[in-house]
């Protein structure tokens, strides 16, 4: 298994882990996120370790020629660009978009639409890093 499939197949995980309780409890789960994006030093570490994750997958995909390894390039330079841009110098813009999103999470069909569709991403990329890279 190379890298480019383990780093995929654990943003896989994560995806699931963390989208996943949305489809059983929205309300519990937009509570742990309003705690999570409740003051600009969380929001920044947040952003840190989004970048992070965007740099593993840059540096995991280097090199590689498939389609996958270049959608996970493109996707870990989204991901670089953005919390550089915006979580880590803006996060009271982040605050204000997380606020928006997570009233529209507290209805329960629209949370639990918002966490299938995050468990199907996850699943996504479970399937491109077990059985395509």
């Amino acid at each position: 298994m190379t890298s480019t499939a383990i780093i995929t197949l654990l943003l896989g995980v994560f995806i699931i882990l963390s989208r996943g309780p949305l489809l059983i409890t929205p309300a519990r789960t937009t509570a742990v996120y309003r705690r999570l994006f409740a003051t600009n030093a969380r929001i920044r570490i947040a952003g840190v370790c989004a970048a992070l994750l965007g740099l593993a997958l840059i540096l995991a995909a280097q090199g590689r020629a498939s389609f996958a390894a270049q959608a996970m390039l493109c996707f870990g330079w989204l991901m670089l660009g953005m919390t550089l841009l915006l979580h880590i110098p803006f996060p009271g813009i982040v605050a204000l978009f997380a606020e928006g999103l997570f009233e529209a999470m507290e209805d329960n069909a629209t949370g639990r639409v918002l966490g299938g569709l995050g468990v199907a991403a996850g699943l996504i990329f479970v399937y491109i890093g077990l059985f395509t890279l």
